[in-house]
């Protein structure tokens, strides 16, 4: 065998070539091959190995998982970290028997990977040794054990876990903790007393991994002690936990407990747990326990009850009829509130004339059966007469009017008559009311709502409700460019209209053929005449659409240059776009020089200015010929210094 042949192909470039090689290498029994591979294995340079590994990863042989595993204990890191990769991808069957003596490894991550390897795949026989080492193991090799452990659940594991569950490492009995949870399923009786005990421990930690054992195995004895924990432990997710361990008994007692935590529980994600539990029991021991809650509890816990049974027991008659008779036998308006909260978690139609009665009760009352009617009859003709009656509550106008943010009317039939009232609400005195009318009239389409909300922008005074119509009119516009353009048709007049509307075109955002589409209008004489602000708005609101990319300057110039009066928009324009000299725009040699013949001395002076910003070269023979030409004169420095902004961006 040509060994210098072999070593040049494996040094080489040819990925067959070197795989050939190291097969050659691998499967020849010659005098000296033997050592060219110890070679390979055992000198320094790190990419050799590497490639022999992904060689080796291939072969499903006893003596290629060999070589790995003799790689894995390489002193590489990068080269370790290989071996262990190409050991999971060989697919030899007797791997592990190879891999096994590697739990004695001096060198710690090959002696992990093994570790976590064989106890992944449950190799039983790993249990002994693995015990044997625990005892005098350091940390982080003792916590790579008793993890390991915990996937070959054996009684040889119990002494040194019972051991381990005391050590004064936060971390070890936490890990030693988890352990004993598993071997409950090997060991019940002596494992549950020791985790009992590490209820009381002072880690959070562990006293959660001792909830999650029991838990694995739970027992009637437990419900009060759980109980405890869920109520008084100090730390949440121990609470959480124990919550957890006390869905697994669903009783009147617990149930009750639980409604209790739901009631009197402030911290939110233990709240949510609770209520998972609760609404994840079976719905026979939750509906029954609940009505053993309705029959003896008091106050908070009972009104809780009260809702939750509400939704378990839609369609049931007799809750119906207990509804309708707590809200009879009731005193105070405290105590009608759960029922006719109930009334619209039920959602039964036959109690809308029940709900109906109490919409003129006290404040809370009302907003509370309001509420509950809209989810039970959300009818537009009901809702739409409280919006109309003059002698409604304006708190029950604002629940209606929150509901049709939150559910807009698709009903056309009652279309007009909506409109109607939303302007009434947005002309009041009632800063509240116009608030939520603007955001009512967002989802209604059409020229009166337009009008609307541009004529109460006119008038309003409160920062948040200005802030709101505008965006209402915004969100318009950006779906309707052409009815930005009808409404300034319509308002030509209104000095306020233009100077608003120049405003609001900042934050619409059109495609580039709305924008182009609407820009002869939008720049007409008829629009920009006299309204210098508008002018102004307008200007700067192309340069940006431009400077974003919505738009080309090419495509814009091409557009506005029949635009009567347009130079003065290019002027200013240009003034914008130059100031912004890192950005390069799409401008052709071609519009510059149609614009230098037609334009006036203020428009040809900003093309110039403008060609020095351009994204490519083809400018700079018409920036040349206006240098040389004595009769653009005037425009000689605009063309010196336009070049230079071009030639320098281009050296750049």
């Amino acid at each position: 065998m040509d060994l210098q042949q072999i070593r040049r192909d494996i040094e080489g470039e040819l990925e067959d070539a070197r795989f050939l090689a190291f097969m050659s290498l691998y499967t020849s029994s010659e005098p000296g091959v033997q050592e060219e591979v110890d070679r390979i294995v055992n000198q320094n340079d790190p990419i050799l190995k590497l490639m022999f590994l992904r060689f080796l990863s291939h072969v499903p042989e006893r003596k290629a998982v060999g070589y790995i595993c003799r790689l894995m204990e390489n002193d590489n890191v990068v080269v370790s970290e290989a071996a262990r990769h190409a050991f999971e991808q060989n697919r030899y069957e007797a791997r592990l028997d190879i891999l096994m003596p590697l739990i004695f490894s001096k060198i710690f991550y090959a002696q992990r990977f093994a570790i976590e390897f064989v106890g992944r795949e449950g190799r039983m026989d790993a249990v002994e040794p693995l015990v044997t080492m625990a005892e005098n193991a350091n940390e982080a090799l003792l916590l790579v054990i008793l993890t390991t452990l915990r996937f070959l659940p054996s009684v040889s594991s119990i002494p040194i876990t019972l051991h381990y569950i005391n050590d004064q490492r936060e971390e070890v009995r936490f890990r030693a903790t988890l352990l004993c949870g598993e071997l409950m399923d090997v060991e019940m009786k002596q494992l549950r007393s020791s985790l009992l005990s590490l209820l009381q421990d002072p880690s959070s930690r562990v006293r959660r991994a001792a909830l999650w054992g029991l838990r694995r195995h739970p027992e009637k004895s437990d419900v009060e002690i759980l109980i405890v924990i869920a109520t008084k432990d100090s730390d949440p997710m121990v609470r959480q936990e124990a919550i957890l361990g006390l869905a697994e008994f669903p009783n009147d007692r617990v149930i009750q407990m639980l409604l209790n935590i739901l009631v009197t529980e402030k911290d939110r994600w233990v709240s949510l747990k609770c209520e998972s539990v609760l609404l994840g029991m079976p719905s026979r021991y939750l509906i029954k326990g609940l009505n053993d809650v309705l029959a003896h509890a008091k106050g908070d816990v009972r009104n809780k009850a009260i809702l939750l049974a509400a939704d378990y027991q839609r369609g049931s008659p007799e809750y119906l009829k207990f509804l309708l008779k707590g809200l009879v036998n009731v005193a105070s308006d405290k105590e009608r509130i759960p029922y006719l909260e109930a009334l619209g978690i039920f959602g039964s139609p036959d109690a809308v004339p029940i709900l109906l009665m109490y919409v003129y009760g006290s404040p809370i009352v009302a907003y509370v059966a309001m509420t509950s009617l809209l989810k039970v009859h959300p009818s537009p003709d009901t809702y739409l007469t409280y919006l109309e009656k003059p002698n409604t509550s304006s708190l029950i106008k604002q629940i209606v009017l929150r509901y049709l943010a939150r559910k807009p009317l698709v009903d056309r039939t009652y279309r007009d008559r909506l409109v109607k009232c939303l302007m009434g609400f947005l002309r009041g005195d009632n800063i509240n009311m116009r608030y939520l009318a603007a955001q009512v009239l967002i989802n209604v389409t059409g020229e009166e709502a337009q009008e609307a909300l541009l004529d109460t922008i006119e008038h309003e005074t409160d920062p948040a409700s200005l802030h709101l119509l505008r965006t209402s009119l915004t969100e318009f516009f950006t779906k309707d460019p052409q009815g930005f353009v009808d409404l300034l048709s319509r308002r030509r007049d209104s000095e306020f209209v233009f100077g608003e509307m120049g405003l609001l075109l900042q934050d619409v955002i059109w495609s580039s053929n709305d924008i182009l589409a609407q820009l002869p209008s939008l720049l007409s004489p008829d629009f920009v005449k006299g309204n210098e602000v508008y002018l102004q708005n307008c200007v700067v609101w192309l340069a940006d659409q431009i400077l974003q990319g919505r738009v080309s300057l090419e495509n814009v110039l091409k557009t506005i240059r029949g635009i009567p009066g347009v130079e003065s928009v290019v002027v200013r324009l240009s003034k914008i776009l130059v100031a912004h000299p890192d950005v390069r725009l799409t401008i052709s040699a071609d519009t510059c020089q149609r614009w230098l013949k037609t334009g006036d001395d203020a428009s040809c002076a900003a093309i110039i200015d403008l060609m020095g910003i351009a994204h490519d070269v083809s400018s700079i023979p018409v920036l040349v010929s206006v240098v040389c030409n004595d009769a653009l004169q005037p425009f000689r420095q605009n063309a010196v210094e336009a070049l230079g902004r071009l030639t320098g961006a281009v050296n750049d």
